[in-house]
């Protein structure tokens, strides 16, 4: 089965991350690092796994880096804790999970459920992504487009322009008549 860890290990990876899979107290982990920050994503079982096990994981993963955060100088504050799951969450575990997020004591906080694939891991992540822009481009009717367009700057001119068997001289004889 794959796993919202593989997702992460893929997203990071792909976004300049160096990675390595880790574990603390059987939760499994992926530690991520770059030139600007660190962090760990634990993965759970559940939302609710989350809220009762986030912080002991958050102090765990300090208490076993505490000497690299020292010697990472600026790095050290910039530390990201992510906690996702593959299970969706309730409404209540919902505003648990985005009280712990705003919670920036420590650590940089972030939460992900129904974490199934790469698209929602990475909408999770997206605070430590660089940014990335993808046009949404849908099928359009370009001619009728600018037609349109034409048409808002000078009423009926696109009949004009946009027809092969008219003459620019037309063209020129009715914008003189509009003014």
């Amino acid at each position: 089965m794959t796993t919202p860890l593989f997702f992460a290990d893929a997203v990071l990876s792909r976004a300049g991350y160096a990675c390595w899979r880790a574990e603390l107290d059987s939760v499994p982990a992926l530690g991520f690092e770059d030139t600007s920050l660190v962090g760990f994503i634990f993965e759970y079982p559940s939302a609710a796994a989350i809220v009762d096990g986030w912080r002991a994981a958050e102090e765990g993963m300090i208490k076993r880096h505490s000497r690299d955060f020292r010697r990472a100088g600026e790095k050290a504050w910039n530390v990201y804790c992510a906690f996702l799951t593959a299970s969706s969450a309730t409404p209540a575990e919902c505003r648990q999970l985005r009280t712990i997020e705003e919670d920036l004591e420590q650590t940089r906080k972030l939460m992900g459920t129904s974490q199934t694939d790469e698209a929602a891991v990475s909408q999770a992540l997206l605070p430590i992504l660089p940014m990335t822009y993808s046009p949404q481009l849908g099928t359009f009717d370009a001619e009728a487009r600018l037609a349109r367009r034409l048409d808002g700057l000078v009423p009926g001119i696109s009949n004009l322009l946009l027809n092969d068997a008219i003459e620019p001289e037309q063209v020129l004889q009715h914008l003189s008549s509009q003014r």
